[in-house]
C-alpha cells in the first residue's frame, strides 16, 4: 500500500509562520526606520534638528531602506529557492505515490486475473470430470445406442481437453479389447464374397482411435484383440501394439502402421492398399491371401516365420529383406 505523506502538513506549518512573522517584521522595520537614528546617535541631536542633523537622519534612513531592500531581495531569492525545492519534493512525492499506486493496482490486477484463471480451470476441469463420468457410465450400459453415445462423448472430451487425451485413448482401447468379438456365430464361415464386420460400438471406438492426429504420442494397445473385418481405412496406428491381434480380412487401406508391432497377428486376406508399413514388425504374422505389395513388405520387418502371400514367397527383394532383418535380430513380442 502507498505510504502516507506529511508534505501537506509541512505546507500548512510554513504558511502559518509567514502569516505571523511578516506583520511582526513590518512593524519592527517601521520602528527601526523611525527611531534608529536616535538609537544610534541620539545624544548629538537637539530638540530641533539642524540641516546637518536632518541630513544624517535621512542618510541613516536611506541606508536602512537600502538594507531592507537588499534583505527583501535576498529573502525573495531564498523564498523562491525554497518554493522550487518544495515543489520538486511535492512532485517527486506525487510521482512516487502514483507509481506505488500503479504498482499496487497492477499487482492486484495480476492476482485477480490469476485467481480468475485458476477458477476457470477448476470449473472447466470439474465439467470435464462430470462429462467423463457420464460417458463411462454410458459405456458400460447394456443398450447399444447408449454405449455408442458414451464413445462419442469420450471422443469430444479427447478433442477438447488435451490433458485427458491419453486417458480417453486408454479407455477406448480397453473397451475394444473387451468387446471385440465375432459379429455372429457364423462369422468365421462367411462365404468368400462376403465381408465380416465388427459390432457397431467396437467399430465406432476404432474409428475414434484411428482418427487421432499424426503427431499423437499415445500408443494404442490392442494386443490379442478380435478385429476380424475391421474397417481401419486411413487409421493412425503408428507404434500401435497389435501383438496376436486378429485382423483377418480387415480393411487397412491408407492406414499408418509405421513401427507398429504385428507380431503373431492374423492378417489373412487383409487389404493393405496405400498403407504405410515402415519398420512394422511382422514376425510370425500370417499374411496369407493379404493384398500387400513387395514395396510394403520390404519397408516392413518380415522374418523367416512370417507367412507370406503365395505370390510373394519367392520374390528376391522380399527374401533379401527377410535375411537382413534376421541378421539384425528379431524384436520382442511387445
Amino acid at each position: 500500500m502507498p505510504r502516507p505523506t506529511t508534505l501537506s502538513n509541512r505546507v500548512v506549518t510554513s504558511a502559518t509562520k509567514w502569516k505571523i512573522g511578516l506583520p511582526i517584521a513590518m512593524v519592527a522595520f517601521l520602528a527601526l526606520l523611525i527611531w534608529a537614528p536616535w538609537w544610534l546617535d541620539g545624544s548629538h541631536f537637539g530638540d530641533e534638528l539642524t540641516p546637518g542633523e536632518a541630513a544624517v537622519v535621512s542618510g541613516l534612513r536611506t541606508a536602512l531602506v537600502a538594507f531592507a531592500a537588499a534583505a527583501v531581495a535576498t529573502a525573495g531569492v531564498v523564498y523562491t529557492h525554497h518554493n522550487l525545492a518544495h515543489s520538486r519534493r511535492v512532485l517527486e512525492e506525487s510521482k512516487r505515490t502514483s507509481q506505488e499506486q500503479a504498482e499496487h493496482a497492477q499487482r492486484a490486477l495480476r492476482q485477480s486475473e490469476e485467481h480468475a484463471t485458476r477458477q476457470a480451470e477448476l470449473t472447466r476441469q470439474g465439467q470435464v470430470n462430470d462429462r467423463y463420468m457420464r460417458a463411462i457410465d454410458l459405456l458400460v450400459r447394456e443398450s447399444f445406442s447408449e454405449r455408442v453415445g458414451g464413445i462419442y462423448a469420450l471422443d469430444r472430451i479427447m478433442r477438447e481437453s488435451e490433458p485427458d487425451h491419453i486417458m480417453v485413448v486408454e479407455v477406448l482401447a480397453v473397451f475394444v479389447r473387451d468387446h471385440g468379438r465375432p459379429w455372429s456365430t457364423n462369422d468365421e464361415s462367411l462365404a468368400p464374397g462376403l465381408q465380416p464386420r465388427l459390432a457397431g460400438d467396437v467399430q465406432a471406438a476404432l474409428n475414434i482411435l484411428g482418427a487421432r492426429p499424426e503427431d499423437s504420442k499415445v500408443v494404442v494397445d490392442l494386443r490379442e484383440t478380435y478385429l476380424r473385418g475391421a474397417d481401419l481405412t486411413d487409421a493412425n496406428l503408428q507404434r500401435a501394439i497389435l501383438y496376436a491381434v486378429n485382423l483377418s480380412r480387415a480393411i487397412l487401406a491408407g492406414s499408418n502402421l509405421n513401427h507398429a508391432n504385428l507380431w503373431g497377428a492374423d492378417l489373412r486376406g487383409a487389404f493393405f492398399q496405400r498403407a504405410s508399413l515402415q519398420e512394422t514388425i511382422l514376425h510370425e504374422a500370417n499374411l496369407r491371401g493379404a493384398e500387400i505389395t513387395v514395396d510394403q513388405l520390404v519397408s516392413a520387418r518380415p522374418t523367416l516365420k512370417t507367412v507370406l502371400p503365395v505370390s510373394l514367397e519367392n520374390d528376391q527383394r522380399v527374401k533379401d529383406r527377410i535375411n537382413e532383418v534376421q541378421r539384425e535380430g528379431v524384436p520382442a513380442p511387445s
